[in-house]
């Protein structure tokens, strides 16, 4: 039933709303839209809400109503239908999942509340957000990691979804602060099992060891792999040398008494001891010309 109401008693959808701190609810976004709204008119047909207790709760349009609050108005028409907290996260999930400005975190936010409106079935829930598998579970993720409010700033959910597939926490957060797409991180990640593979069998030491370096943010780019792989083999084979000495002279101690009796008898012998002669070296000097041969030859012929 499309009702007109003052906008005082509008209140927005407790299943689902947009974030203050996103983009498109952000100052600049809100007077760019009421300019639009001012210029062509409404747009987006009647907004839907439910009453509950006198007041109005809108299952979506949260800008387009903050963008008529900014113009003045006072009074809006709405679909008013009869609602419940499922059919309401549906429809705000539907209509603001593909919106501009919607963080990864404001859309696993709406991905899990539709889900749950599904019942927890996620194909539904796939169908109805128009995403795949992959996307469902990195939205999952990223739900995963702000519980446990480890979620870094930065990345998106498919960046987090391979990186902590590869790595975990430590590896989302190298990938955050270098920046790393999830194609890159995805990279990484096949290049590492790849050289793993190199050498016969699979080398879990050599993967375990390549996934470390690409935590610490060594590896930023596939391409890298194979020099930090080789860098490991310069520094296992120096720690292999050093502790193989080391071994050594542990299971070989030097004798003391034979360096004692060695320092002794440089002692006894060092008073009468005489340096050899050295014969003086007659060096000649070089020739560096000879001197021209001059004949002169006289007589008579009779």
């Amino acid at each position: 039933m499309i009702k007109k109401v003052s906008i005082s008693k509008i209140r927005p959808n407790p299943t689902f709303s947009r974030e203050p701190r996103c983009e498109a609810m952000g100052e600049e976004a809100i007077d760019l839209l009421a300019k639009e709204i001012k210029r062509v008119g409404w747009f987006g047909g009647h907004l839907k809400a439910r009453e509950v207790d006198g007041h109005y709760e809108i299952a979506f349009g949260h800008r387009r109503l903050k963008a008529l609050k900014r113009l003045g108005e006072e009074e809006i028409e709405l679909d008013v239908v009869a609602m419940d907290n499922n059919q309401m996260a549906i429809l705000a999930g539907v209509e603001n999942f593909q919106r501009h400005g919607l963080t990864d975190e404001a859309k696993a936010k709406a991905w899990r509340a539709v889900k749950k409106a599904c019942g927890g079935n996620t194909t539904e829930a796939q169908k109805l957000l128009g995403i795949g598998a992959t996307t469902a579970l990195a939205f999952d993720k990223v739900e995963e990691y702000s519980a446990r409010k480890i979620a870094p700033a930065g990345i998106s959910a498919n960046t987090l979804l391979e990186a902590d597939r590869m790595g975990g926490p430590e590896m989302v957060k190298a990938a955050a602060k270098k920046g790393l797409s999830a194609n890159t991180v995805k990279g990484i990640g096949a290049k590492i099992r790849e050289r793993a593979k190199a050498h016969g069998g699979y080398d879990k030491g050599l993967e375990k060891a390549l996934i470390e370096e690409a935590k610490k943010g060594k590896i930023t780019h596939p391409d890298q792999v194979a020099d930090v792989e080789s860098k490991l083999f310069t520094k296992k084979m120096d720690e292999g040398l050093k502790k193989a000495r080391e071994k050594f002279q542990k299971e070989n101690p030097p004798d003391l008494t034979e360096i004692v009796a060695g320092w002794k008898q440089v002692d006894a012998e060092l008073p009468t001891f005489v340096p050899p002669a050295v014969a003086a070296v007659v060096v000649a000097a070089p020739v560096q010309a000879l001197p021209s041969v001059s004949v002169i030859v006289t007589g008579e012929i009779a």
